[in-house]
């Protein structure tokens, strides 16, 4: 069961860092234009209300996540929760 359990932490983990570098959001660039560029970790450590070394860590499969950070990535990503344990 143990084994099991670290599976699916090691593809929480993998499928935030998957959902977050390739969500987008459009900031001013050096030359006033919008640009697109990924979600930081900072910027979804501030929305957790988390460091951004604890983001690190959940990416990392180092530091576990509580089932209300997940629900939070939910709406943030606006996905199900299930999709953070898809392969």
């Amino acid at each position: 069961m143990v084994v099991h359990d670290r599976a699916l932490e090691i593809q929480l983990g993998n499928n935030l860092k998957f959902l977050r570098k390739r969500t987008f959001r459009e900031v001013l660039g050096r030359t006033n234009k919008l640009v697109l560029r990924p979600i930081t970790q900072k910027e979804l450590g501030q929305y957790l209300n988390v460091a951004t070394q604890q983001v690190q860590k959940y990416e990392a499969n180092i530091n576990r996540m509580d089932s209300v950070k997940l629900y939070k990535l939910s709406k943030f990503f606006e996905v199900p929760m299930e999709i953070f344990f898809s392969e």
